[in-house]
């Protein structure tokens, strides 16, 4: 049986908080984006 599922990932807003023109999923956490830290907790 192939079990299927499905997540959505809020990835949006322009990190203004932080001080940075870079959108928030694209900073780098650890040497990653943050958007690739997200998916990955997923698998």
């Amino acid at each position: 049986m192939t079990s299927r599922f499905f997540a959505l990932i809020p990835a949006a807003g322009t990190g203004s908080r932080l001080g940075d023109e870079t959108p928030k999923q694209y900073r780098l956490l650890a040497g990653k984006p943050m958007l690739h830290h997200a998916v990955r907790s997923l698998l």
